[in-house]
């Protein structure tokens, strides 16, 4: 296993980043499925992709600067329409939380 060379200790596999493994384990058209339906970022109106937070609970949330957002048409959607980011938290300029 590739993956887990170098990893001695359980604090090592904690940091474990598991996605590229299990990713892995998935055909090439499971992997574009993947990623059409639970994208890892999203294209904002202004250009820049923006990673989306699948981790903090049910809903996934785009962490953006609000000035990334202007001409937004409707909410940004993942999983073919069925699933609306509606969380959407607002960054300052610096990307920072307020």
């Amino acid at each position: 296993m590739p993956w887990l060379k170098g990893i001695r200790t359980r604090e090592q596999l904690a940091t474990l980043d598991l996605l590229p493994p299990l990713r892995s384990r998935l055909s090439w058209e499971r992997q574009r499925l993947l990623n059409e339906l639970a994208p890892a970022s999203l294209l904002v109106p202004s250009g820049n992709r923006v990673t989306l937070d699948y981790a903090s609970g049910d809903i996934p949330i785009l962490a953006v600067k609000l000035q990334e957002m202007f001409g937004l048409a409707d909410t940004p959607e993942i999983a073919g329409g069925r699933i609306k980011v509606s969380s959407i938290s607002c960054l300052r300029p610096a990307s920072r939380f307020r």
